[in-house]
């Protein structure tokens, strides 16, 4: 009759089965015994017995079979043994990863008081070393470009989607490839175990990626790659390639943000001041032929809406505009508020190459009256009409009456003529004021209306000063232009 595990007292009849017991797991994992203290697991005869069957199975390659009967000891008991017998048959089977996790649990597990600890560390360093010399580890490799392809160990080359790519253990040489220029990465592998490589171009190698995806008209993607250039290390041939890219998208503001910017960045070895000077005006000239003139357009107030040459609607801003060398037609609007119609200054300009060529729409006070400034000047207009002719009524009409009345006056010949002639002066006399009286009631009701539209309209804010803060692309800010305009 098999006696259980148990204190650690002299073993009964039972003692020769847990002796053997002890001999076949010795014998299964080449590891010592000595005693330890508790925390313990007591095993049953049951218990006992069971692991002994599990082992013969796992002797015998019955791996499955073997691996099943672990499995329902460590449903009833939590034992050290328990987790470094299952892991070492999951080992033998290929089943590397849970193997690893079965050791993980090894040494946090109760132990068998008849098994040192020490015993039980020896035998779990050995089965990992082999596990990590033995089982495949995995390597994922991160692309800083998405264009960039890898070759392992010299390999065919291969999409650099993130993907495990399962590899034995041991050194391994990881190249990235984009557009001809190549970053190599060395990394040691373990079994069961994954690894992360980075790959990432030096600055030399992202310029001449660049540059390529020039020569192949892909300049947004250019662009981005000249804005990581930047990021590493600002300099003026970085600001070059960054303004050639966006001349090539036609983006013309940024192209000029940045070429205005690029004298002030650090020079590089790889750009002469005679080449930089050079390599400038070229860009210029292609500036100039891609966009035209940049013209500066100052409208007062500042939404005001702009149309140039009758074209598409843009916001009136600080920014430079650019225009073809000739004439042009500006034309500002600005809405009213009302039903009447929008208010509307047009500028004719004439841009000239390498001038500075600006211009200023300013919807001025009386540019911008309202509805009753408008009623107080056709008022005065209209007084100012009446006063005219109330001018020519004296000097046409009773200026020469009053001379001819004067004249026969002094002959005294027709008493009756000189009453109806008098009659008549003072007719004209009385309509001449009427209509001064009028005419000025009119010049100065207008006046008020006028002056009362000036003093009660908003006045829209004046700025001395505008800032222009333009990133390159519109997505990253490492490009400004301030200013005074």
């Amino acid at each position: 009759m098999n006696a259980p595990f148990a204190h650690p007292s002299p073993p009964a009849r039972g003692g020769g089965l847990l002796l053997l017991t002890l001999m076949a797991l010795l014998t299964l994992f080449c590891t010592p015994v000595l005693a330890q203290e508790p925390p313990v697991a007591k095993l049953s005869d049951a218990q006992t017995q069971a692991i002994n069957d599990a082992l013969d199975l796992a002797r015998a390659g019955e791996r499955d079979a073997a691996l099943k009967a672990f499995d329902a000891l460590l449903a009833e008991l939590d034992m050290d043994l328990l987790h470094l017998n299952r892991g070492r048959v999951l080992q033998k089977m290929g089943r590397c990863s849970e193997a690893r996790e079965a050791f993980d649990r090894v040494l946090n597990a109760p132990r068998d008081p008849n098994v040192s600890r020490k015993a039980i560390k020896t035998s779990l360093e050995r089965f990992r070393q082999a596990l990590e010399s033995e089982c495949p580890g995995q390597i994922i490799v991160q692309c800083a470009m998405p264009e960039m392809t890898v070759a392992i160990n010299g390999g065919p080359q291969r999409p650099c989607d993130g993907k495990p790519v399962e590899l034995l253990p041991g050194e391994h040489e990881v190249v990235g490839t984009a557009f001809g220029q190549r970053t190599t990465a060395q990394v040691t592998l373990r079994g069961t175990y994954q690894e992360t490589v980075s790959l990432a171009l030096e600055q030399q190698d992202l310029v001449a990626v660049g540059r390529a995806l020039m020569g192949q008209q892909n300049y947004q993607r250019a662009t981005e790659i000249f804005e990581e250039v930047l990021r590493q290390q600002p300099s003026q041939a970085a600001y070059l390639y960054i303004v050639e890219s966006l001349i090539g998208q036609h983006q013309c503001q940024g192209a000029f943000v940045a070429l205005e910017e690029a004298p002030e960045m650090p020079p590089t070895s790889a750009l002469s001041p005679v080449e930089f000077s050079r390599k400038s005006e070229d860009l210029r000239q292609a500036f100039g032929d891609v966009c035209g003139e940049p013209v500066q357009v100052t409208c007062k107030p500042a939404q005001m809406t702009l149309f140039i040459d009758g074209g598409a609607p843009q916001v009136c801003s600080p920014r430079p505009i650019f225009l073809k060398e000739g004439k042009h037609t500006l034309t500002a609007n600005l809405a009213s508020g009302t039903d009447a119609p929008a208010l509307t200054v047009t500028r004719n300009l004439t841009v000239v190459k390498g001038a500075a060529n600006r211009v200023q729409i300013d919807l001025s006070q009386d540019e911008a009256l309202g509805e009753l400034g408008w009623w107080g000047i056709g008022t005065a207009a209209t007084g100012a009409v009446v006063l005219g002719t109330a001018l020519v009524l004296d000097l046409a009409l009773i200026g020469p009456a009053q001379d001819d009345f004067d004249q026969d006056n002094q002959t005294f010949r027709d008493l009756q003529g000189l009453r109806d002639q008098r009659n008549r002066i003072e007719t004209l006399q009385l309509t001449n004021t009427v209509l001064l009286a009028t005419g000025g009631a009119m010049v100065l009701t207008g006046a008020g209306l006028l002056t009362f539209d000036l003093v009660s309209s908003p006045q829209s804010p004046a700025a001395s000063s505008a800032q222009i803060g333009a990133a390159v692309t519109g997505n990253l800010n490492f490009v400004y232009l301030r200013g005074v305009w």
